[in-house]
């Protein structure tokens, strides 16, 4: 409201605010004011009363909200919460294997719903206590589930530290074998070198053996050969000494003394010459036989 500002020897009545009233939809400000001005002089002048204008302004209406969007939007939000609520349980029963449902105790509901209120009211207070439940699930829900993947993580980076511990060990083992291995491999390509080497020696030998073989055979077939001559001339040796005996008997019989002697001398020289070749033609055999053993064995 404008009010003057009153002058020397003025009085000036001014009205109050009409206060508005709060059940009515249109709220009106009326302002009045009056001023009363006496002018008091020398020469008393007539009264002279001034009136302000009373201006009248209506105030701007407020929206009206519809109650039934209202409660549409409640059921809405209420409805991207349980599908927010169920995302997260499907993904959490996939880390976890087991799938949280959502369950909401409608008594407890029901026991927060003011009395007295109207059906709609109620409503839509049964969708704002609803998505409070479903928001505190889904949050305890996740805190449960963080709380259990930082528990697994720590397992996990444990087994992780424990793996690249084996690791690292298996690594060593793997280049303390690999040198093993080379080492083998040298052993094992001396070895084959050392095989091919006897089995170039077990060829000579063999050939060697052949050989000896052979001319084992062929001292044998040569000492069989001795043993049949020897064998000859000890049955002509014997021959001899009988057909000797025979002679010396008749010599005794039909000479002098003197003659058998002679006779006998000439016998027994006999009998000792061939013996002589007899144990010359042993000996010969003896020595080829023992030099023929000290080659097989060599």
């Amino acid at each position: 409201p404008i009010q003057p500002v009153p002058r020397e020897g003025e009085v000036t009545l001014c009205g109050e605010w009409n206060a508005p009233n709060d059940e009515e939809e249109e709220e009106e400000v009326e302002v009045e004011e009056v001023e009363i001005v006496n002018v008091i002089q020398n020469r008393a002048p007539p009264p002279v009363f001034e009136v302000t204008k009373t201006e009248v302004r209506e105030a701007p209406q407020p929206t009206k909200l519809d109650t039934r969007y209202f409660g549409e939007l409640l059921a809405d939000v209420y409805r991207k919460n349980c599908d927010i609520h169920s995302c997260i349980s499907e993904h959490v029963a996939k880390i976890h294997g087991k799938k949280h449902e959502l369950e909401l105790q409608k008594d407890d509901v029901e026991d927060l719903l003011p009395k007295g209120a109207t059906e709609l009211t109620k409503q839509q207070i049964r969708y704002l206590l609803q998505t409070r439940l479903t928001a505190d699930k889904s949050m305890r829900l996740l805190l449960s589930t963080f709380s259990s993947l930082r528990e697994e993580l720590m397992h996990m980076t444990e087994d992780l530290r424990r793996l690249e511990a084996e690791k690292e060990g298996l690594e060593r083992d793997l280049s303390f074998k690999a040198e093993q291995a080379q080492q083998y491999d040298g052993l094992l390509e001396a070895v084959r070198e050392n095989n091919r080497q006897l089995q170039l020696s077990l060829k000579e030998t063999i050939t060697a053996q052949r050989d000896l073989e052979g001319q084992l055979a062929s001292c044998r077939s040569a000492d069989s050969t001795r043993d049949f001559k020897t064998k000859e001339l000890e049955g002509r040796l014997r021959a001899l000494e009988k057909e000797n005996e025979m002679l010396r008997q008749k010599v005794t019989m039909f000479q002098s003394p003197s003659s058998s002697s002679t006779l006998q001398i000439k016998t027994e020289e006999l009998s000792r010459q061939y013996r002589d070749q007899l144990s010359t033609m042993r000996e010969e055999k003896d020595r080829e036989i023992q030099r023929l053993r000290v080659r097989v064995t060599r």
